[in-house]
């Protein structure tokens, strides 16, 4: 039987296949390097999505966004940067996401900062705007992270036809609204075909904003409006429009980095759709070549390559995430996109001569062209800054990339130039923040009078300093300023942190429990909305050091290690969201050594785990409720036998004994419930435990024994499934489901009786690798092991097992293992279970 389920398997993997290779054969009917100019092509009637971003407006002569940030912060940061501008302004823009930079400086200096967008106002559009117009033409649809204008610049000088879509405030939400009308008809497409379908043919949608017409600064106001959402991602609105597109068209992304993680990014790597997604990434060369398909793989070997120096890197780890969560729609090509883009529209040329004007105009520049009076504005408004605004920024933008001597430098040079109160309070407030992060936790004491005495204008000698520290997070709620507010606050977690780290955990819990109330409270008001992203960092943070306190400190109990788990994996969704690297880098360290420190003391986990065990078992022995109770007890048998396998030597004579009452209390309970003819799962279950349990106390003969006779029980239950199903008294689904656990089993005491025998042990290796067989290329396999790996986990403990039996003359038997344990690998990898993939590959 399981022969004809393995040969079904291989039919459907086959047939997968096929399917898979038409699908590129469709797709690519004359190779990439055509696929232009098939989309131009008035008998293509597909409908494609364009994702384009920065890249494709370079020949037009603007700067990409690392540009743009390049010449924008060579306008801010202090004069005396100027002989190392290039490598200063790099190790910021390398560390820091281009949304954080921007919020930074707009917090800094307001609407002013919005001016150095003029210089994205310039250039003409290139060939790829004119085919992203001409595209438009054909009812073909473009999202863009693009505030410029060269595509809409485009279509009016070809007069096509086109709708501008993008948010400048709230009430214009109404715009994306109108497009989810029909939402219903989106998802029952297929009953009411004949109905108008969704419809965003023609439209560009600007999902950063857009520079608007006119000479006021009102002009980027939906960039500003942008800017103010960063931390909460797309408005709903304009994303339940985003994932509708997806889901109804092919994907299409040219220039785009897919480094956005606000916006653009979550939405590629969560929406589930069944299209497919054609990312174009720039290479140098004449041809467009589709690079491998593995991307998990590709991912990988990012990873071992990664450092802190190869930035470029991780620029290339986010669309291949993209890509894996597309699998197997997804289609990464390589090579000049705007050179065959080109060479599309030429062709177009010959055969529309009203289009040969256009192009015959094209002027394609690759310096950055910006308007002489908007230069000359930029250049004006930057040397109104002052010299201490300059050091200010610079040392804030060092404290966020973590360069604690530079950030010191610039405070230095800053506080030498303050003047005024405001000045010398935000000195204050930059001064204490690094202080605190300067210093080494073990110097805290030390630190406690100096910080006293900068909290307490009374100075009160009297006052402990969790009093000092407490009246001082009391007075923060009153803050007016935003701004104070939210320094003011940063500086309470970095001192709670030295707290923790300091081993004063009740007191540190004390005031992150406090902290916590007053931010949601804060969180509540609508005014919060308009600072989300600082009000988001603050946050992450403060989870990041509850999570600490709790999963470190305190009784380091396991239910308190959970809760800071929780507390860290929330930190780290938060810093996800907003796209602060260095916090999800902080979050993931602090989860990963609570779990550490919870797996190592996993003697106080089993304890607990015991605890409550023993517990139900009370519980459940009160109600009369027998099923219930045997369950109690197998599981008091399972702990039992961890703890004896943990134990050190001269403490498994103890743990022996309590494993053996507990298999009595399992059989006991075992008596009450009522069974028919055949074994039920719960039986197999006891033998197996006690099969096991005689090997364990050193009985290695009655164990071969009672693992025989399970042998025997188990072939009789295959038997009578095999009969059911002949007769139809089980359906196929719930027939396969059976036999798998049924084989697993048979596999897993065949494993036992392996290594249990001291004589010839071929027909134990021959049967095993049998069943092996089956079990990995059953029906459906990867969704059995998908939410539950352990069986999976016990199959590559039997191939090891076996591998280690079998004489290197056995080639026949090595070659099945090896095959056995590509398989296994290939399944880890779909499941995406890592651990497993190396156990399956590296078991030499």
């Amino acid at each position: 039987m399981w022969r004809s389920i393995f040969n079904k398997c291989e039919s459907f993997i086959n047939e997968t296949k096929k399917r898979r290779e038409d699908i590129i054969i469709n797709y690519t009917q004359q190779g990439w390097n055509n696929f232009f100019s098939e989309i131009l092509d008035d008998s293509n009637e597909k409908k494609y999505l364009f994702l384009v971003g920065a890249g494709i407006s370079i020949d037009s002569g603007l700067p990409n966004f690392t540009d743009f940030l390049r010449n924008f912060l060579g306008h801010l940061l202090p004069n005396e940067c100027n002989p190392n501008l290039a490598e200063t302004t790099n190790l910021i823009i390398d560390k820091l996401r281009p949304e954080v930079i921007l919020q930074e400086i707009y917090q800094l200096y307001g609407n002013r900062t919005l001016k150095f967008y003029s210089c994205l106002e310039g250039g003409e559009p290139n060939y790829n705007h004119y085919f992203l117009a001409l595209a438009l033409k054909r009812g073909h649809c473009v999202f863009t992270t693009n505030i410029d204008t060269l595509i809409e610049k485009a279509c009016e000088r070809l007069e096509i036809d086109y709708e501008l879509i993008y948010l400048n405030d709230n009430k214009q939400k109404k715009e994306y609204k109108k497009y989810l009308e029909n939402d219903i008809l989106i998802k029952t497409y297929e009953q009411i075909a004949k109905e108008e379908p969704f419809n965003i043919g023609s439209k560009i949608f600007k999902l950063h904003g857009t520079i608007q017409p006119g000479n006021s600064i009102h002009k980027y106001k939906s960039i500003r409006f942008m800017l103010n959402r960063v931390g909460l991602g797309l408005d709903e609105s304009m994303r339940k429009v985003f994932e509708n597109a997806l889901k109804e068209r092919d994907v299409v992304v040219l220039g785009y980095s897919g480094n956005d993680h606000f916006s653009v990014d979550p939405v590629l790597r969560q929406v589930e759709s069944d299209q497919n997604i054609c990312w174009f990434k720039y290479k140098d060369s004449i041809d467009l070549v589709e690079s491998s398909r593995d991307f998990k793989s590709m991912r990988g070997d990012f990873f071992k390559e990664v450092s802190i120096e190869l930035f470029d890197i991780w620029r290339d780890i986010s669309p291949l995430d993209v890509m894996i969560s597309w699998e197997p729609n997804s289609y990464l090509i390589k090579g000049d996109s705007s050179r065959k883009i080109k060479e599309a529209i030429l062709q177009l040329k010959t055969k529309n001569p009203e289009f040969e004007h256009y192009v015959n105009q094209l002027q394609i520049k690759n310096e950055v062209i910006c308007g002489t009076n908007q230069q000359s504005s930029l250049v004006e408004w930057t040397k109104k800054i002052n010299d201490f605004q300059r050091n200010e920024c610079a040392s804030i933008l060092f404290q966020r990339i973590g360069d604690v001597e530079k950030a010191e430098y610039y405070l230095q040079q800053a506080e030498k130039l303050s003047s005024s109160d405001i000045d010398k309070r935000k000195i204050n407030n930059l001064k204490t923040r690094l202080f605190l992060i300067t210093r080494r936790p073990d110097e805290f004491n030390l630190m406690k009078k100096e910080l006293k005495i900068s909290f307490d204008s009374n100075q009160c000698s009297n006052t402990t300093f969790a009093e000092t520290i407490h009246r001082f997070n009391e007075s923060i709620d009153q803050k007016d300023d935003e701004n104070d507010f939210f320094s003011a606050f940063d500086l309470s977690l970095e001192i709670i942190n030295l707290l923790r780290a300091n081993r004063e955990f009740d007191t540190a819990l004390e005031e992150i429990t406090y902290l916590k109330q007053k931010l949601e409270s804060r969180l509540k008001h609508k005014s919060s909305k308009k600072k989300i992203y600082e009000y988001s960092i603050l946050r992450a943070k403060l989870l990041r050091i509850h999570g600490l306190i709790c999963g470190l400190g305190l009784k380091s109990t396991v239910k308190n290690k959970v809760e800071g788990i929780v507390y860290c994996a929330e930190a780290y969704e938060i810093s996800h969201k907003i796209g602060d690297i260095t916090a999800k880098a902080q979050a993931l360290n602090a989860r990963g050594l609570i779990v550490y420190q919870l797996i190592e003391r996993s003697d106080n986990i089993l304890e607990d785990a015991e605890n409550s065990v023993n517990e139900s078992f009370i519980l459940h022995t009160k109600t009369t409720d027998k099923r219930k109770s045997f369950q109690s007890a197998r599981n008091i048998l399972l702990i039992n036998r961890l703890r004896y396998l943990n134990a050190k030597t001269n403490a498994r004579n103890y743990w022996i004994k309590e494993l053996e009452k507990s298999l009595k209390m399992v059989r006991d309970n075992l008596d009450f419930i009522e069974t028919g003819e055949v074994p039920t799962g719960d039986e197999i279950e006891y033998l197996y435990r006690d099969a096991e349990f005689s090997a364990l106390k050193g009985d290695n003969q009655e164990s071969i024994t009672k693992y025989t006779a399970l042998l025997t029980i188990l072939e009789c239950q295959k038997n009578v499934l095999h009969a059911k199903i002949d007769e139809d008294k089980v359906n196929q689904k719930d027939f396969e489901q059976q036999m798998n656990k049924n084989m697993h089993m048979m596999a897993r005491v065949t494993r036992d009786l392996l290594n249990l025998s001291t004589n010839s042990c071929t027909d134990y290796i021959n049967s095993l690798i049998l069943l092996v067989e089956y079990l990995l290329n059953s029906n459906d396999i990867c969704s059995y092991y998908k939410y539950d790996s352990l069986p999976l986990q016990n199959i590559n403990d039997m191939l090891n097992d076996v591998y280690c039996k079998i004489q290197k003359s056995d080639v026949d038997n090595l070659s099945k293992i090896e095959k056995l344990m590509d398989k296994g690998a290939e399944i880890s990898k779909s499941i995406d279970d890592y651990n497993l993939l190396i156990k399956f590959t590296y078991y030499r």
